[in-house]
C-alpha cells in the first residue's frame, strides 16, 4: 500500500488507520478486492479513498487511467461523475425551498408551462426529488443528445408526459432533475450550472469540481478516459480527455467533473448539515437536510431520498453512484466518507464494493445487493 506519504497539496491530513481506531489490514484487504478486479478485467482502474474523522486512512490508485497508453491511474485524477451531479441539483432545488422561493408542494408545472397538460399538471416538486413522478427514462419527445438546452429538453418531457401515474411509486429517471433543472434556472434567473456555481461550489469551496470540461481547462492533464464494454466485451475507450463534453448543455442529471476529494468534502458538507443544528454555510437548514436524506423508495439497490441514495437508517448510510463507475458513500454517526471512483462505465462492481467495505466491517450494516 502507498497511502502514506500522500498527494502533495491534498486537503485532508493523512495518517495511520489506527489513530482514528481503524485497522491498517482491513482497508488493505478493500484495496486488494480492488487490484483483484484490475487483474479480472472487471475494470480498468480505480482511485479508492477512504476518510474517517475527516483524516485519510487508504489512498490508492490502482491500475490504468489509459490502459492502451501504458498511463497508471493517479491520485488526483479528474473523472466524469455522471448521476452523482443529481445530489447538486437536488441541493440547488432545496435552497430555492429554504429561499421561499419554491414549495416542496409546488407543482412543476407552475414554473415549466409545457408540463401544464392533464397528464403531468399535478406532479410536484417533491414528486420529482424523490423521484415519485412516474415518468422513466425515454419520456421525452426529444433525446438528451439531440436538445440544444435544458430548457429544450425539460420541456420536450412535460410534452410527452410521463408513462405512468404520480402514484408515489419509485421511479429512478433522469426527467425529474431535467425538471428541477429548468425551475432553478427559471425561478434564479440564472443558469443552472451558475446557480451550482454560486450557491454550492463557491461557498463550499469544492475548487475541483467543475459544470464542464474542455481540454484547455488548467486542470486538463488530470482528466483521464473513461472505457466502457464493446459488442465482444473489451474495453473500449469511449470518451477520451482530448474531446469536449458529451452534451453541448449542462444536463442537470449528470455533466460535473470532479475529484475524489472534492466529493469528499461535498459529502462532509452534507453531513455537517445533517448533524448540526444551525444553517450550514450554504443556507440548508437540518430540517431541510434530514427530509432530503430520509428513504421516501426503495429499490433494489436499497432506498432514496431527495435526490440521495440511502443505504441504510441506522445508522444512516448515504450517497450516490455514477454510470461511468463512480460512487461516493457517507456515514454521519461514523464521521465516514469512502469513495470508489472507477473510469469504466457500467462495470458492475460498484454496489459490489459498497458491499465489500461492508462485509470488512468498514461501513456498517448488511449489503445491499449489486449494480
Amino acid at each position: 500500500m502507498r497511502t502514506i506519504p500522500g498527494v502533495p497539496g491534498a486537503p485532508f491530513e493523512y495518517v495511520d488507520a489506527e489513530s482514528v481506531g481503524m485497522d491498517g489490514a482491513t482497508l488493505a484487504a478493500l484495496a486488494d478486492v480492488t487490484a483483484l478486479w484490475v487483474a479480472q478485467d472487471r475494470i480498468v482502474g480505480a482511485e479508492i479513498v477512504v476518510l474517517k474523522k475527516r483524516k485519510v486512512v487508504l489512498h490508492e490508485a490502482i491500475g490504468w487511467s489509459d490502459r492502451e497508453a501504458g498511463v497508471a491511474m493517479r491520485r488526483d485524477s479528474f473523472f466524469r461523475i455522471r448521476s452523482m451531479t443529481k445530489p447538486f441539483t437536488g441541493t440547488a432545488m432545496l435552497l430555492l425551498i429554504e429561499d421561499g422561493a419554491v414549495g416542496f408542494d409546488s407543482r412543476v408545472s407552475e414554473f415549466l408551462p409545457s408540463w401544464d397538460s392533464d397528464r403531468t399538471r399535478d406532479i410536484t416538486v417533491l414528486q420529482a426529488l424523490a423521484h415519485q413522478s412516474g415518468f422513466v427514462d425515454g419520456d421525452w419527445s426529444i433525446a438528451p443528445g439531440d436538445a440544444g438546452s435544458l430548457r429544450e429538453l425539460a420541456d420536450g418531457c412535460g410534452e410527452h408526459g410521463p408513462s405512468h401515474p404520480a402514484d408515489g411509486q419509485f421511479r429512478y429517471s433522469d426527467v425529474n432533475t431535467y425538471a428541477l433543472g429548468a425551475i432553478v434556472a427559471e425561478v434564479s434567473g440564472m443558469p443552472l450550472e451558475r446557480f451550482i456555481e454560486s450557491r454550492l461550489l463557491g461557498p463550499i469551496g469544492l475548487d475541483e469540481t467543475h459544470v464542464g470540461y474542455t481540454p484547455d481547462a488548467p486542470w486538463a492533464t488530470r482528466m483521464i478516459p473513461t472505457y466502457e464494454r464493446d459488442e465482444s466485451e473489451a474495453w473500449i475507450k469511449y470518451w477520451m480527455p482530448e474531446a469536449q463534453g458529451v452534451f453541448p448543455y449542462f444536463r442537470a442529471s449528470g455533466g460535473l467533473v470532479s475529484t475524489a476529494f472534492d466529493y469528499a468534502k461535498w459529502l462532509h458538507f452534507w453531513m455537517d448539515e445533517i448533524e448540526d443544528d444551525s444553517a450550514g454555510m450554504a443556507g440548508l437548514s437540518p430540517a431541510i437536510a434530514r427530509e432530503a436524506a430520509r428513504a421516501h423508495g426503495a429499490d433494489e439497490i436499497g432506498g432514496y431520498g431527495l435526490h440521495w441514495e440511502i443505504h441504510g437508517d441506522d445508522p444512516l448510510v448515504f450517497g450516490h453512484a455514477g454510470s461511468d463507475g463512480t460512487i461516493g458513500i457517507a456515514v454521519p454517526s461514523e464521521d465516514l466518507v469512502i469513495l470508489y471512483f472507477t473510469q469504466s462505465r457500467r462495470n458492475g462492481t460498484v454496489f459490489e464494493w459498497l458491499d465489500q467495505a461492508r462485509s470488512l466491517g468498514i461501513v456498517p450494516g448488511a449489503g445491499v445487493g449489486s449494480e
